[in-house]
């Protein structure tokens, strides 16, 4: 037993060396790098890392290219900080830096003082220009830090600033957001120069609601399809969303979600989109649902399946009405095997016919 732990030991050794040597990290402690650095008078390069979520992208698809390793390989001495381990505790106690989420990048002058912070950055040229950004003492995160509370940041820099931070998941980011408020009008915010602020809002915030309320100025400013891209996808996740929480019986307030899927039905009519008809099917299914007429449900797909099949559409509703449904309405879905078999693409025909299978077995 011992050997095979020994042999497993050895292999994740391997794997943590090699994979930091192939994006030039360096396998040592970040007090270790820090000494380095003040060593040889060169920025400390910080990777502060998950082994989930963006930081599985940044590891694979970015640092590894040679583009950005030939930077960060001339410039920096680069280190890696786990977080799932303690790395967190570790970069406190090192760089005096609270961290919020991963995975961040810090870039640390050899007195250890923090230089630049980056957020996760997807895309090589777009990461590299960050970085390039952060060895200029005129637009590295200091700096921008120092004209922010100086209160000399245009309404521009203000925006940019508070995403950062809202990125970087820094308390700070409220107060700017407060800031922000006061400066900006409604001129100003439906501007090209500002819709960044409106594309980082979520569902049904404020931003969100302004939107809509001004839609045509938006589409004219920004363009047609980045807007109606933008207000379909959120009202897509909402979708999802609630279908979610009535699956697993966690909606809480019925009465509530009824209004928003009226909201949802008003959204979603005004735009011009592709799918813009599935995702109304859906939400009509979910209203339906939520008021229990599972005839209704059945009616809608019904005519869903009489036109495209939508794969989305017709899963949503079959097991909402697997869950509430009576037999008759059972029956009825059942009806619908033969045809939508025929319409679904082969690779889906097992899972679809498997459903069947369990309903007819509630029979």
């Amino acid at each position: 037993m011992r050997k095979i732990v020994c042999i497993v030991t050895c292999m994740l050794y391997c794997c943590v060396s090699f994979s930091q040597k192939e994006m030039c990290f360096e396998n040592v402690s970040l007090q270790e790098a820090l000494m380095k650095a003040r060593q040889e008078n060169k920025p400390l390069f910080v990777y502060c890392y998950t082994s989930y979520g963006l930081s599985m992208y940044m590891s694979d698809k970015v640092l590894k290219d040679k583009k950005v390793t030939d930077l960060l390989s001339s410039k920096f001495i680069c280190v890696c900080v786990n977080c799932e381990v303690d790395g967190i505790k570790v970069v406190e106690d090192v760089l005096k830096y609270n961290l919020k989420i991963t995975p961040v990048f810090l870039i640390v002058r050899p007195d250890g003082a923090i230089q630049h912070k980056m957020p996760a950055i997807k895309g090589v040229d777009n990461f590299i220009h960050q970085i390039e950004l952060g060895l200029n003492q005129n637009t590295c995160w200091e700096s921008k830090h120092q004209r922010y509370l100086d209160g000399a940041m245009s309404k521009k820099e203000l925006v940019d600033y508070y995403l950062l931070l809202k990125h970087l998941g820094e308390k700070e980011a409220r107060v700017a957001y407060e800031k922000l408020n006061i400066l900006l009008t409604d001129e100003d915010r439906v501007q090209a120069n500002f819709w960044n602020l409106t594309f980082e809002s979520e569902y049904n915030s404020v931003e969100f609601k302004f939107l809509l309320a001004n839609l045509f100025v938006f589409k004219q400013n920004v363009g047609d399809e980045e807007v109606e891209n933008f207000v379909f996808s959120h009202c897509k996740r909402a979708v999802n969303h609630y279908y979610g929480l009535l699956m697993t019986n966690f909606l809480q307030d019925m009465e509530k979600a009824k209004l928003a899927f009226k909201e949802l039905i008003s959204y979603i009519s005004c735009l011009d989109v592709k799918n813009k008809d599935h995702l109304l099917d859906q939400v009509m299914i979910l209203n339906y649902y939520s008021e229990g007429d599972m005839s209704q449900v059945l009616n809608v797909l019904d005519t869903v399946l009489g036109t495209d099949a939508d794969q989305t559409t017709m899963a949503m509703g079959i097991r909402l009405v697997e869950r509430k449904g009576n037999k008759e309405d059972l029956q009825r879905i059942i009806a619908f095997e033969d045809d939508l078999l025929a319409k679904s693409p082969e690779k889906s025909r097992m899972a679809i016919q498997k459903v069947f299978d369990r309903i007819k077995g509630k029979m």
